[in-house]
């Protein structure tokens, strides 16, 4: 005797299958090959990110920005007097 076809519960579409809820999503990176799909997937839960573009399926990001301020870099060059494009008259 053949066992009887088990279909599975319909799911609304779109939904993602049981088992995509409980695997961490990998988080977007600089270089990353992906689909537009699973950028736009991965873009979507990073609310921080600012900037990201996927051109031709490899992802850019901008270089992180420091929110910290440097001091001074030290003394200018040529001891801090102003240059002059022409000599004085």
């Amino acid at each position: 005797m053949a066992a009887p076809d088990v279909a599975s519960p319909p799911r609304a579409s779109g939904a993602a299958p049981p088992h995509a809820a409980t695997a961490p999503v990998p988080p977007l990176e600089n270089g990353d090959r992906l689909t537009r799909c699973e950028f736009e997937r991965r873009y979507a839960l990073r609310p921080d990110l600012k900037k990201a573009q996927l051109i031709e399926g490899i992802v850019y990001m901008p270089s992180p920005v420091s929110l910290v301020r440097r001091g001074s870099s030290g003394p200018l060059p040529g001891g801090g007097r102003p240059c002059r494009s022409s000599p004085a008259s």
